[in-house]
């Protein structure tokens, strides 16, 4: 199976917005960070280890490091990403707990 792995990200810290974005990832990914995908708007399927969710407005998706993610069917979202590393946590003020 053909498997492709998340590209490094500048201090392992990243934000996206995507507006009425086509995402068609067929391919699975291996999460190389931890994901917070916040959907405003959206219409498809994304899988996640293997289990399947529906993409629908006012959606909040978690995903680990080292999860499976890939959108076996092509969909269309509107949203932010959040992108972070194990790392991120040490940068944090105290305050985080």
């Amino acid at each position: 199976m053909e498997l492709i792995f998340e590209k490094d990200i500048q201090d392992s810290f990243r934000i996206r917005h995507f507006v009425r974005n086509e995402r068609i990832d067929h391919v699975p990914e291996r999460l190389a960070y931890h994901r917070i995908l916040l959907l405003q708007e959206g219409a498809g399927v994304i899988e996640i280890d293997g289990v399947r969710f529906e993409l629908t407005g006012k959606t909040l998706f978690l995903a680990s490091k080292g999860q499976l993610c890939r959108f076996p069917e092509p969909c269309t979202v509107s949203g932010y990403e959040l992108n972070f590393g194990d790392c991120f946590w040490q940068k944090a003020p105290r305050q985080r707990e």
